[in-house]
């Protein structure tokens, strides 16, 4: 009677032990990179455009961005902090299809023209002492202040000039200008290129826009 009880206990344990083990050769068998990974989690981020991106917020909206210190980096050319959802609250964002032209050597821009009649029928679409940035593939590049051609003011980080709509109105093109620092003679020819200190992405950024036909 022992005997025969031993030998269930016995035949038991060989049984659940052998389930365990084709259990565990299973699981070692299914290829773990085929299995779908799991959703990013974005949060409540928007989508960032690819391409070359200008952002600009209206002098009288900053203070959505936080507080004066933030916005005065950003005036400064400090991008620490800044998320994507800052650069979607943006006033104005100019994007590739609103580039007509990108001129290299001068850094001038030439929009389109359903931008220069937004710009000429709107006073503060693009006013002078915004703050702009620059993001190339959702990547920002730098910031500063937006001028117009004929301001006194001076800055030492990198500026976006543009002309007043009053002289605009009279144009047959909206051009940009972005320098490193204030310059008073915009059509000469500049020392390097984008305010970046990475030239090698600043090549792939111009080959990016002659291939795009800029």
């Amino acid at each position: 009677m022992k005997k025969e009880t031993f030998s269930s206990m016995r035949l038991m344990d060989s049984i659940l032990f052998c389930g365990v083990l084709l259990i565990g050769i299973a699981c070692r068998s299914i290829d773990l990179s085929a299995l779908p990974s799991p959703p990013a989690d974005l949060g409540n981020e928007k989508p960032i455009p690819d391409g070359l991106e200008i952002y600009i917020f209206e002098f009288e909206n900053l203070s959505q961005l936080g507080s004066l210190e933030f916005v005065r980096s950003l005036s400064e050319n400090n991008l620490s902090g800044l998320t994507r959802n800052d650069l979607m609250r943006a006033d104005v964002i100019i994007t590739e299809e609103d580039i007509v032209t990108f001129d290299w050597t001068t850094q001038k821009i030439i929009l389109s023209d359903s931008i220069r009649q937004q710009y000429i029928s709107k006073d503060l679409l693009l006013p002078p002492f915004s703050v702009f940035v620059v993001s190339f593939d959702g990547k920002p590049l730098f910031s500063g202040k937006l001028l117009w051609v004929h301001s006194a003011t001076y800055f030492a980080t990198p500026t976006l000039y543009v002309s007043s709509p009053v002289e605009t109105s009279n144009e047959d093109e909206l051009a940009m200008y972005i320098r490193p620092h204030s310059v008073v003679y915009l059509e000469k020819e500049t020392e390097g290129v984008l305010p970046i200190d990475d030239q090698n992405l600043a090549e792939r950024i111009r080959d990016h826009l002659e291939l795009n036909g800029k």
